[in-house]
C-alpha cells in the first residue's frame, strides 16, 4: 500500500510501469493525479481496431458489388462496430480541437460519398448509405466528446 507522495507501480501482462505524481497546477484542492508511463496514448490497438473495421467494410463491399449473392453481413457489422468503437477509443485521448477536426472530416466525407451513392435501394447503395450515416453518428459522437472534454491547455 503505497502513500499520497509515492510512486504508484502497475503490474500487468508481465510488465511493471512506475508511474510518478504530479501536482496540477491549475487545481486549488491539492489533489495529485497519478499518469501511468506507457498509457493509451502511445498505444496503437485503437489505430489498428480501427484500421481493421475499415478493411472489413471494405471487404465486404467490394464482395458485394462483385457478386451480391455473397453472405457478407458479418464483416460489414463487425467492421461498423470496430471502426466506431476504435476511433471513439483513439480520439479519447485527444486535445478538443483535433477531435472537432477529425469529425469535421468524417462528415465532409461522408457528404461526399453520399452524393456518389448508387441509387438500388434494394443493394449496394443502401449498404454504402449506412456507412455514410454510421459516419456522420460518429461525427456527431466526435463534436459531443469534444464538447464535454476537459482540454488542459486551456486551463493553464
Amino acid at each position: 500500500m503505497s502513500g499520497l507522495g509515492e510512486p504508484v507501480v502497475f503490474k500487468d501482462a508481465g510488465t511493471t510501469r512506475l508511474s510518478e505524481p504530479e501536482q496540477t497546477s491549475a487545481r486549488t484542492d491539492n489533489v495529485l493525479s497519478f499518469r501511468a508511463v506507457g498509457d493509451q496514448l502511445s498505444s496503437p490497438l485503437p489505430k489498428l481496431i480501427t484500421a481493421f473495421g475499415i478493411i472489413c467494410i471494405s471487404v465486404s463491399l467490394a464482395l458485394l458489388f462483385i457478386d451480391d449473392t455473397v453472405w457478407f453481413v458479418v464483416p460489414y457489422i463487425l467492421g461498423i462496430v470496430l471502426s466506431f468503437g476504435g476511433t471513439v477509443a483513439w480520439a479519447r485521448n485527444l486535445e478538443v480541437r483535433r477531435k472537432v477536426r477529425i469529425a469535421g472530416w468524417i462528415f465532409v466525407l461522408g457528404l461526399t460519398v453520399f452524393y456518389f451513392i448508387p441509387n438500388n435501394i434494394h443493394g449496394d447503395g443502401t449498404l454504402v448509405g449506412m456507412i455514410v450515416l454510421c459516419g456522420w453518428l460518429l461525427s456527431i459522437v466526435l463534436v459531443i466528446m469534444a464538447a464535454v472534454a476537459r482540454d488542459d491547455a486551456e486551463e493553464s
